[in-house]
């Protein structure tokens, strides 16, 4: 319910729902047209959101703002739940290649030796292997990785070699096993290789190959997998353009 832009000089502007201070403007006040919001320039930064968080990803940094309930905001060990109305510093390392902020209130990143660490709530083990693990606490989940999506309660990773890797909630197969049980630890999805990019929404995953193909799969309960039927799969469906 908010959208946020960075101008080519580096400035970000939001406009939209800013209930949990997610549009950096130290209040939580709607705004209905494009404001500028951070104080500091983000030249080449990478914005991504979640729910009620925006983030900006430089060669360097994290910064984040909005809500913070599970610790998303909070890897170093701050242990504060509280929202940041303001863009916060959330890690300084230097070249972090990608970053993505799921919906119940975990986080995970790409660093420059291609290893994925994830934190935050940990209630189907999308940031941690162990259900007991995560928080505020970051854990490196998988090596190897070239980008990171994270749905609700579920995460995926791309490979460097294309193949598409996920875990946590997979009560509608977002993570592309059969069981529909909680994969304990990244696991492959079958059915999709050589991936060039991957997404994730609410209780769904698609990827993108070196064909141009999209594949989808999860819920499907308003045909968002776009496979002509409203059924809901664990197997990579191709959508049909």
């Amino acid at each position: 319910r908010h959208t946020c832009a960075v101008k080519t000089n580096g400035q970000v502007y939001c406009w939209g729902d800013n209930l949990a201070g997610q549009l950096g403007l130290q209040n939580v006040q709607q705004q209905t047209r494009p404001t500028t919001a951070w104080r500091d320039r983000y030249h080449e930064a990478t914005l991504v959101g979640g729910p009620y968080n925006i983030c900006a990803l430089t060669g360097a940094s994290l910064t984040c703002a909005g809500i913070n309930t599970g610790y998303q905001l909070s890897p170093t060990g701050n242990l504060t739940e509280a929202s940041y109305d303001y863009p916060a510093l959330v890690l300084s390392e230097a070249r972090l290649r990608d970053v993505a902020v799921g919906g119940s209130g975990h986080a995970c990143v790409v660093n420059n030796s291609r290893h994925l660490s994830c934190w935050g709530t940990n209630s189907h083990r999308q940031a941690h292997a162990s259900q007991t693990g995560g928080r505020s606490s970051r854990n490196t989940i998988a090596t190897g990785m070239a980008a990171v999506a994270l749905g609700h309660q579920h995460s995926c990773g791309l490979t460097t070699t294309g193949r598409v890797r996920c875990w946590g909630a997979n009560q509608y197969g977002q993570t592309g096993q059969a069981s529909r049980e909680t994969p304990h630890g990244p696991t492959y999805v079958g059915g999709i290789s050589n991936a060039l990019k991957i997404a994730a929404a609410e209780f769904y995953t698609c990827a993108l190959n070196n064909q141009n193909r999209v594949y989808c799969w999860g819920r499907n309960n308003y045909g968002q997998l776009g496979n002509g039927n409203t059924n809901d799969t664990h197997t990579p469906q191709r959508v049909q353009f």
